[in-house]
């Protein structure tokens, strides 16, 4: 046997369920997604226009170095393996 729901009193309407608000939730989503995008979209500006020669200037410090190399001069041989000079 199932269990039917209470039923009202005598002279009251019987009480309605209250769907949610899609356009509410939709507009709130979209107002965070709007939000979270501004802030990557400031963030992307602040690199490639404020900050752009110094992360430029960096990468190059990064990518060059000095290297001294220190080159031996061979021998100069001749055909049997005797030096000539």
């Amino acid at each position: 046997m199932t269990q039917q729901p209470p039923r009202p009193a005598a002279g009251r309407p019987a009480p309605t369920l209250r769907l949610g608000r899609p356009k509410r939730r939709i507009r709130a989503g979209m107002f965070a997604l709007a939000f979270v995008f501004s802030l990557y979209g400031g963030r992307l500006v602040q690199l490639q226009v404020t900050d752009a020669g110094g992360y430029a200037a960096k990468a190059a410090a990064d990518r060059t170095a000095d290297v001294t190399l220190y080159a031996t001069r061979g021998s100069i041989l001749d055909a049997s393996g005797q030096p000539i000079a």
